[in-house]
């Protein structure tokens, strides 16, 4: 029989493809049992204390990656001019 995935576990996998990172390296980050949360995504469990777990994981997550690089860190590259270049 094949379980339907919940409308939490079809945003925990959108999640997942969305940002190249696998079920398994979210449930070790956010310390939840990937069992747990494979069961959670089916339905066949609530998951009351590993929700939030998750949901909280992927929020510091999302808000890590929207933040701009600094431009401090991000060198300038320039494109040489004739006026720069060595004479022979």
């Amino acid at each position: 029989m094949r379980h339907v995935r919940t409308e939490w576990g079809t945003r925990l996998k959108m999640f997942s493809l969305k940002y190249g990172i696998t079920i398994e390296e979210i449930c070790n980050r956010a310390g939840v049992k990937p069992s747990t949360v494979y069961a959670m995504i089916i339905g066949k469990t609530p998951g009351f204390r590993s929700t939030p777990k998750i949901d909280e994981f992927m929020a510091r997550y999302e808000a890590a990656q929207a933040l701009p690089q600094s431009s401090v860190d991000t060198p300038i590259l320039q494109r040489p001019t004739n006026n720069s270049l060595p004479t022979p």
